[in-house]
């Protein structure tokens, strides 16, 4: 859309956007879904093996880098930004960044491919439960942050279903 686009151009414009930003809620779905039952799952069952850790791990980065996107952010990127039209409300929700206790570096260290600092990572060092716990509520400030037209959206009514 330029500077010189019809009314017509415009709302064409924001209906493709919308349509696309539905579809991709079904994504934010998935991963909250796969999150937030590997956290359930260590918050009830108190046990943990390798392959629910890289699960929650895995999932948790992604909503991470949803939540807390950085300057690198690519085109092709989902991120919350796309879906708020004021962050403010959103913001004062969230837990900050630096507070989450997620330590994205050794996370992808971890999962992405063999390193040599994987020798030093112990994959239970992670405070999950404390992780698990502040991602939840980052997850619902931004739910509760959603413009009203995107809470009816049928991924969106399953998330604050799922977390409520």
């Amino acid at each position: 859309m330029t500077r010189n686009s019809t009314p017509e151009e415009a709302r064409n414009y924001m209906k493709d956007k919308m349509e696309l930003l539905e579809k991709a809620s079904k994504h934010i779905y998935y991963e909250v879904k796969m999150f937030y039952e590997t956290y359930i799952f260590f918050k009830t069952k108190k046990t943990y093996n390798s392959l629910l850790i890289e699960i929650f791990l895995l999932h948790c980065r992604n909503l991470f880098e949803f939540f807390y996107p950085t300057k690198k952010i690519r085109t092709d990127d989902i991120c919350v930004f796309d879906f708020l039209d004021y962050f403010d409300e959103f913001n004062n929700n969230k837990v900050i960044q630096e507070d989450l206790g997620f330590d994205k570096e050794n996370i992808n260290k971890f999962l992405s491919h063999l390193t040599y600092t994987r020798c030093y990572i112990d994959e239970m060092m992670w405070p999950l439960l404390d992780i698990g716990e502040k991602m939840v509520k980052t997850i619902k400030a931004f739910y509760k942050a959603l413009p009203d037209n995107c809470k009816n959206w049928v991924y969106f009514k399953e998330l604050n279903d799922l977390l409520n």
